[in-house]
Formats: C-alpha cells, sequence, structure tokens
C-alpha cells in the first residue's frame, strides 16, 4: 500500500466549499473510487495551524495511482484548477508505504 499526504492552508471563508471536495466523503473521494485500487481517503483539521487539513489518500500501489492519473488526467486538472480557489498554499508531503515491508 502506498499513501499519498497532502497538507492545506484554506480561505476561511470557503471552509465548508473545501470541505465538500475534500472530506473523506467528498469529491475527490468519490472521484478516486472509480478505482478498485483506491482504499480511501483519511482527512484531518490540525490542532495548531489555523484553516489547515491533511489528507491521505491510500492506494493499493504506487502504480495503480499513477496509472489512475495517466488515465484520467483530463478530469484530474478540471478538479485541481476548480478546486485552486479554496487555498492559500497546497503541499505535497510525500508518498509513503509500510515501513514494515
Amino acid at each position: 500500500m502506498v499513501v499519498i499526504l497532502w497538507e492545506y492552508q484554506i480561505h476561511p471563508h470557503l471552509e465548508q466549499a473545501f470541505l465538500s471536495w475534500y472530506r473523506s466523503d467528498g469529491t475527490w473521494a468519490q472521484f478516486f473510487a472509480q478505482s478498485d485500487h483506491y482504499l480511501g481517503t483519511e482527512f484531518y483539521r490540525s490542532e495548531d495551524k489555523p484553516n489547515t487539513y491533511v489528507t491521505i489518500d491510500k492506494w493499493r500501489n504506487r502504480e495503480a495511482y499513477d496509472a489512475f492519473l495517466s488515465s484520467n488526467a483530463k478530469h484530474y486538472a478540471e478538479f485541481d484548477a476548480r478546486c485552486e480557489q479554496f487555498t492559500v498554499k497546497e503541499t505535497l508531503i510525500g508518498y509513503y508505504h509500510d515501513a514494515a515491508t
């Protein structure tokens, strides 16, 4: 399994719209769920950084994630462009796998 971590600093006045897209059952998760290799999204709000959230997208493996992005590049780009309005800063923290394997 691979997990992809993102951190988002959002515009507070757009929080509800952001949540509808990024929460665990939001628009992004529904989009990713088209793939049998998508295992879900965890969604967290920071306790010490205002207006900051983290998502953890779980996939069976990196190859499946990359293949999904490649075959859905146009749709992904459209979603990404729509969501830019919600964030002050968006940071890809990285790709991680289980350290025990």
